[in-house]
């Protein structure tokens, strides 16, 4: 009997906790009903509690009803003179219906319909800037055929294998492709000798994890093993000549650069010695205060600082023109300091409590190459960014 009790109040407390929920659920939804997505996802969660809950039955399909009819109507309205908009009002309309539980096989059906007059339209754009005719991509300049990569892109991008565009776009990327070499910058600072190969490795490590589409970063021995015939000007007396460069076939642009100052400071370890004096009480044997009495520690703390800030500039050479494309400046810093208690006396309940958390064991800063190391690669970092955003397809 008394199993029998107490599983017949078990099962009223779920319910009892399950109609909380369900109320809590649907309260929710009433508030955002501004916002139907996150409404009807309310509205399942307090279904999926109390699957017979009529206020949320009758919420649901009223709001269904009308962002489908909303949805629905924008589709259409836009659907011809502009389908790649359609296809965006049609795919909301499928991601909501799925939401809500509503049958969207016909959406799915028109969205295949929509893809393919997205397509056309970007495909006919493509052949258009050439003519309709292949051969003519090799003729004309790079920013059309970068025109045509992002038409036939977009065209494959809605219906994947439309028509020919796989075999238009490829040959519009063969052709748009912008060969840059990256030289060592001009370095005069042989305590850094390693500056600047690390500086254009880096960066090309950098620029080739970002995937440019249509550009290809080369080192001037990468450049030297595609094309052995052609030799790139020394520019190791740091003159800077732009005609240097009218006959570096193969290269469309050509970046080199030189570094302007690398300032490298070492405070050395420097002592610093300090005191404190604090009042403690003094009790008597039976743990009574009976006065105070000052009491004084003091150290030596021993720190050292070293730093490395380098300045470079860089130039972007059009090879065709020998004109000058960008001019830009680099420069970047870093700072290491260490610091430890090299000493201490007197009495050890006066030393403060950031005194006593520093360490007794001296460890060494950061030497120059160290830092030199750390600037490099933020150095390459914002290089490689401003060389991609220059060049790639805006």
């Amino acid at each position: 009997m008394e199993r029998k009790i107490f599983f017949i109040q078990f099962v009223l407390g779920l319910l009892f906790l399950s109609g909380c929920a369900s109320s809590a659920y649907y309260n929710a939804a009433v508030k955002t009903q501004p916002h139907p997505i996150g409404c009807v996802e309310y509205l399942n969660l307090c279904l999926a509690e109390s699957p017979a809950h009529e206020e949320a039955l009758a919420m649901k399909k009223e709001i269904s009803h009308s962002v489908a009819a909303d949805l629905s109507s924008k589709c259409a309205s836009v659907e011809n003179k502009d389908p790649d908009k359609s296809l965006k009002f049609l795919d909301r309309l499928i991601l909501f219906g799925n939401l809500a539980g509503m049958p969207i096989s016909k959406e799915q059906e028109k969205r295949g319909e929509l893809a393919k007059k997205a397509s056309e339209i970007f495909y006919q754009k493509g052949l258009s800037l050439f003519g309709g005719d292949i051969s003519r991509i090799s003729t004309v300049t790079k920013e059309i055929t970068k025109q045509g990569v992002k038409f036939f892109r977009t065209c494959l991008g809605f219906y994947p294998g439309y028509k020919e565009a796989q075999d238009w776009y490829q040959k519009c990327v063969e052709s748009a492709i912008e060969r840059i070499v990256i030289l060592d910058f001009h370095n005069p600072y042989p305590n850094f000798s390693g500056l600047s190969n690390n500086l254009t490795s880096s960066s090309l490590s950098k620029l080739m994890e970002r995937r440019p589409e249509l550009l290809e970063f080369l080192s001037r021995d990468q450049f030297k093993n595609l094309h052995p015939e052609i030799m790139i000007p020394d520019l190791s007396s740091g003159i800077m000549d732009t005609n240097l460069f009218k006959d570096v076939k193969g290269a469309n642009y050509i970046v080199a650069g030189k570094i302007l100052s690398v300032i490298p400071t070492d405070t050395g370890w420097q002592e610093q010695d300090q005191k404190n004096t604090i009042k403690i009480g003094v009790y008597n044997d039976k743990g009574k205060r009976i006065g105070e009495e000052s009491v004084t520690a003091w150290w030596t703390l021993k720190s050292r600082k070293t730093s490395l800030a380098i300045k470079a500039s860089y130039e972007v050479i059009d090879v065709y023109t020998t004109k000058i494309r960008k001019k830009s400046t680099l420069g970047n810093s870093f700072v290491d300091s260490q610091v430890y208690l090299a000493s201490f006396g007197g009495d050890e309940r006066a030393l403060p409590s950031e005194i006593r958390a520093i360490s007794t064991s001296p460890q060494e800063p950061k030497n120059h190459l160290e830092l030199c190391e750390i600037i490099v690669d933020k150095m390459a970092e914002s290089f490689s960014k401003e060389l991609f955003s220059d060049f790639m397809i805006k």
